[in-house]
């Protein structure tokens, strides 16, 4: 029974990396659909490529990829992450926690050290491996990225930085679905740590990409009506009409631009905002 369920598991991880692989050769043959870049160069606009890799938290090996990024899609887990980071003194699995439990503190631990980033050190503490990890932006933008690849075939790429555009920052994640563009913003922090700063930039990236639809995506599961939708709706009020609720923690503003959160799941919420562009025909 093991024997088969290994053999299961394996043909599961060539399953996943054929449907990744062919997600990337649709970019790339002559006559096919078009690409990220060449969607942002057909706009006039030049880019380089952010290099934050060594600031990623993920697994040495590419066996192991496949478990981190089942384990990514908990919201549990990823908060865990988060807060991990921030000890950068290192940590163990009696300290206090804000956000799991005890026995769940100590089941992501010893995943962690089995996948190779989490190694003890003195005095009975752990670390990360990855000591340049000074924060979850960049493996967050890693994993929405890897989202959209696996779960919905669709190209994507992170961390592109425009040249010339007043708006700064980078484009966090940009997908391709059918021939349109769309564009989305990620937010590790809590709402309550969100500034109208930030959000005003966003809406000018968004401004002067043109993109056939955005999302405004919180990694969070409180709500995001108290500040992170009366944000939007400040920076965005010349534009008129109050948001569309969807569901609970999806909201539609003008020109397409959705603000989602993680309840009950990312992956469920990005898959609610598709649906929701095709229904309207926008991506057809």
């Amino acid at each position: 029974m093991d024997e088969w369920l290994e053999r299961l598991a394996r043909l599961e991880e060539e399953v996943a990396s054929m449907k990744e692989e062919i997600s990337r050769l649709r970019t790339r043959v002559p006559g096919s659909l078009p690409g990220v870049e060449e969607l942002l160069t057909r706009r006039g606009l030049s880019f380089s490529r952010e290099e934050k890799d060594h600031k990623l938290l993920l697994p040495a090996g590419e066996r192991q990829m496949e478990h981190y990024y089942r384990l990514m899609c908990k919201y549990s887990f990823r908060i865990f992450l988060r807060d991990l980071i921030s000890r950068t003194g290192g940590f163990s699995a009696g300290q206090r926690w804000k956000y799991c439990s005890p026995a769940t503190v100590e089941r992501y631990l010893n995943e962690l050290t089995s996948l190779g980033m989490v190694r003890r050190v003195e005095g009975g503490m752990l670390r990360l491996v990855n000591r340049e990890v000074d924060s979850f932006g960049e493996t967050l933008e890693w994993f929405t990225a890897e989202v959209l690849k696996r779960e919905f075939h669709l190209p994507s790429v992170r961390g592109l930085k425009p040249l010339g555009m007043d708006a700064g920052g980078d484009f966090d994640v940009l997908a391709v679905v059918g021939e349109a563009l769309v564009y989305i913003e990620v937010k590790s922090s809590p709402p309550k740590h969100i500034e109208l700063k930030e959000v005003t930039a966003f809406v000018r990236r968004l401004d002067q990409l043109s993109p056939k639809a955005a999302v405004f995506l919180v990694d969070t599961q409180l709500r995001m009506k108290d500040k992170v939708v009366p944000m939007l709706m400040e920076t965005m009020a010349e534009r008129a009409r109050k948001p569309e609720r969807l569901k609970e923690g999806v909201y539609l503003f003008p020109d397409r631009t959705y603000a989602i959160s993680s309840k009950p799941s990312m992956i469920h919420n990005l898959r609610h905002c598709l649906g929701d562009l095709y229904k309207r025909e926008v991506l057809l």
